[in-house]
């Protein structure tokens, strides 16, 4: 399951995604790099 537009580089719901299961997130280039951290930290 992916997530794309907007809402997929909310870092406020990347925990929640991954917890749903969501495998794939879709983000702009500028939002890769936090996003990324995140999801390690998790």
């Amino acid at each position: 399951v992916g997530i794309c537009g907007e809402l997929g580089a909310d870092p406020a719901l990347t925990g929640t995604f991954l917890e749903m299961g969501v495998d794939e997130l879709s983000v702009t280039p500028a939002s890769v790099l936090q996003i990324r951290k995140i999801i390690r930290a998790i």
